[in-house]
């Protein structure tokens, strides 16, 4: 049986350099940091594009992405 986790931070960002679409990120309590890409064409059809499993700590890991300073072919997300 798969154990449910806390979702501690949900943050959308109406595009992305790597995605090439809305995009939504999402931390969980467990460690996992997942970002999906966000479908226009189908109202709250989300794909998973990647997702990071960090080591469990005793605080809630919280992540954020890092505003683009300029152009560049990636997305930056800190914990």
């Amino acid at each position: 049986m798969r154990r449910k986790s806390l979702i501690t931070i949900v943050q959308y960002r109406t595009f992305s350099l790597v995605a090439r679409c809305p995009v939504l990120l999402v931390c969980a309590q467990d460690g996992n940091i997942c970002f999906f890409s966000v479908a226009l064409e189908i109202k709250g059809y989300l794909t998973l594009f990647c997702s990071f499993k960090l080591a469990p700590r005793l605080h809630s890991i919280r992540a954020s992405f890092c505003p683009l300073l300029y152009l560049e072919k990636g997305e930056f997300i800190f914990t």
